[in-house]
Formats: structure tokens, C-alpha cells, sequence
């Protein structure tokens, strides 16, 4: 019987212990991607420019973080994706047709996001994080091919006790209640 408890505390440990780090999927991030200094936000819907199966081709421009790709845009010239994991944001550009691609800011926003380092930069985007937002911009330049820039991202902890940190609280306190019981009774 010991054993058996000591082992289902070891399991119990072990598969508590990866769900203990927060990460980005299923929080609510907003986006937008602008070009030249325009104030036309081609991560909305509304304007034309999103194809099918991205996150924010169902008309919104906050998008909660998945498994598919969160926002996507498309015109005769590029396509760019920004695709949330639960921890890497991946940035790609795939250039259509060679041409003079203006200056391009990207911004994201989410209540749970506490930081960004770039992680590669193909494309050559600089960046700025400050309080929950993200801001990335590419200067004006002659672009071909497909280029991506990665960052890593950490997000803050649920407030909220998850399932797994309460179960692993249960089970301690399990093991000390047994501890103080066989010393009770020697």
C-alpha cells in the first residue's frame, strides 16, 4: 500500500508540474498591421484583405490564442501571418512579387502578456514592448521570398489556482496527515 501512494504522489507530481507555467494559449490577443503610417487596420476583415482560415477572418481583430494561425493578411503583393503558440510568436512575410514594400507596424495587445525577446529576425523587424503591447515595425526596403521573425513570450500567471496546483496542494497535505498519523500511533 505505500508503495502504491508513493507512487500515485510521484505521477500525480509529475503531471501537475508542466501545467504549472503559464502560457499564452486561450488568452485574448488584439492586432493590428498598418502600412506607410495609414491608419487602415489590413488584420480587420472589414477591409478586405484576410483570407480564409486565420483567426481573425471571422470579422474580429482580437483573436484567442490556439492552434491555428491568429492573424493573416493578403493583397497581389504579400501575405503575412503572426501565429501565437504558447509561448513563440512567429512573424512571416511571404513576398508575392517582388516590389518597394513601405514601412509596416504590426501591434498586439493582451492583458496576459509580461514580455518579448526576439528569438531570429529574417525579416529585420525592430521592436518595443511596453505594459501588455507589442509593437513591431519593418522600415522601407526591396523584400522577395519568404522571410520570419520569431519572438518568445512569457505571460502572466492565472490568479486562479489551476486544477493541478490545487490537486498537488491535496496531495502534500495528504502525505503530512499520513506522516503525523504514523507518528501517532508508535
Amino acid at each position: 500500500m505505500k508503495k502504491v501512494c508513493s507512487l500515485l504522489a510521484i505521477a500525480v507530481l509529475c503531471l501537475s508540474a508542466g501545467s504549472l507555467w503559464a502560457d499564452g494559449i486561450g488568452t485574448d490577443v488584439t492586432g493590428s498591421l498598418t502600412f506607410n503610417g495609414g491608419s487602415t487596420n489590413y488584420f480587420d476583415a472589414a477591409n478586405g484583405f484576410v483570407p480564409p482560415g486565420y483567426g481573425n477572418s471571422s470579422g474580429s481583430t482580437t483573436v484567442t490564442i490556439g492552434s491555428g494561425i491568429e492573424f493573416g493578411f493578403s493583397d497581389s503583393v504579400n501575405l503575412n501571418t503572426a501565429d501565437f503558440t504558447g509561448s513563440t510568436l512567429t512573424i512571416t512575410n511571404e513576398v508575392l512579387s517582388s516590389n518597394i514594400a513601405g514601412l509596416l507596424q504590426m501591434i498586439f495587445t493582451d492583458s496576459a502578456f509580461t514580455g518579448f525577446t526576439l528569438a531570429s529576425n529574417d525579416l529585420g523587424l525592430t521592436y518595443s514592448f511596453t505594459g501588455n503591447t507589442l509593437t513591431i515595425g519593418r522600415a522601407e526596403g526591396e523584400y522577395s521570398g519568404v522571410h520570419s521573425t520569431v519572438f518568445n513570450y512569457t505571460t502572466a500567471a492565472s490568479p486562479v489556482p489551476e486544477p493541478s496546483t490545487i490537486v498537488l496542494l491535496a496531495t502534500g497535505l495528504l502525505g503530512a496527515a499520513g506522516a503525523v498519523r504514523r507518528r501517532l500511533s508508535a
